[in-house]
Formats: C-alpha cells, structure tokens, sequence
C-alpha cells in the first residue's frame, strides 16, 4: 500500500477482507473494515516506513489465519 488517504485506505482493505473481520490485538480486538482502517491508520503514522512481510496463512472454511512479520520501522518525528 502506498501512501493514501482515509477513504483510498478502506477501498483497498474492502477488496481483501469482509464486513466481519476481527483482528485479536493486546489491547482490543479489531473489527470491521471500519476498525482495520483505523488501525492502518494509526500504524501507518506512527511508523511511516513500517513494512510487514506475510510468512504463511491458513484457512479452514469461513476462517483464515495470516502470519506476519514487522520490519524494523523508525518512528515518525
């Protein structure tokens, strides 16, 4: 993805993820493409040159499972 906007963002994750999407983070879970366009968002600002590599996925009927790994980011400012 490169550099966008709010609504190009979500645009994007709509052609890759449904309505009901949830993603289990720490904090709070994630949900929706409403939700993931934030969270892109926000990471996206805080770390501009943030690169994630997919390292494997796994799907068992309606569920899959996406395994990542972060390169190193530098912060913004």
């Amino acid at each position: 993805m490169t550099e966008t906007n709010l609504d190009t963002i979500q645009d994007d994750l709509k052609e890759v993820y449904s309505d009901t999407f949830v993603m289990h983070e720490p904090e709070e879970d994630v949900r929706g493409i409403e939700g993931l366009t934030q969270f892109v968002s926000t990471i996206r600002s805080a770390f501009t040159d943030l690169s994630i590599t997919l390292e494997d996925e796994m799907a068992e009927g309606t569920r899959l499972l996406a395994v990542g790994r972060r390169g190193e980011p530098t912060r913004a400012n």
